[in-house]
């Protein structure tokens, strides 16, 4: 029993990892595909009840989404990886979609579904 406990706990953090990867804004693809789409449903639920907080939710929740995905690789790999700090470049980034997703609500090309 003493070894499966250990083998659950590597398999639960390599997918707790790949989860946090998929997530966080160290891949190129993922806010297209991932981020802004789930900020995006979650900004509607929050419009549902207060329509006049969408834009502000949608950039909080993609902030949410991959601070979120950092914090769940870091969690799961702190004990074996030592990644490369890549501070700056992820908040530049992040401020730069933050910035076209504004620019996009602003214009009304991202509008709520309610």
């Amino acid at each position: 029993m003493y070894p499966a406990y250990f083998l659950m706990r590597r398999l639960g953090n390599k997918i707790l990892f790949i989860v946090g990867w998929l997530l966080s804004p160290l891949t190129w693809w993922n806010d297209a595909v991932l981020n802004i789409p789930l900020a995006y449903f979650l900004a509607n639920l929050v419009a549902y009840f207060m329509p006049k907080l969408f834009m502000s939710s949608l950039i909080i929740f993609y902030w949410l989404t991959n601070l979120a995905g950092v914090a769940l690789m870091h969690l799961s790999s702190r004990d074996s990886l030592k990644g490369k700090k890549k501070g700056l470049k992820i908040i530049l980034t992040l401020f730069f979609y933050s910035l076209a997703i504004y620019i996009l609500a602003k214009k009304r090309f991202i509008r709520p579904i309610f």
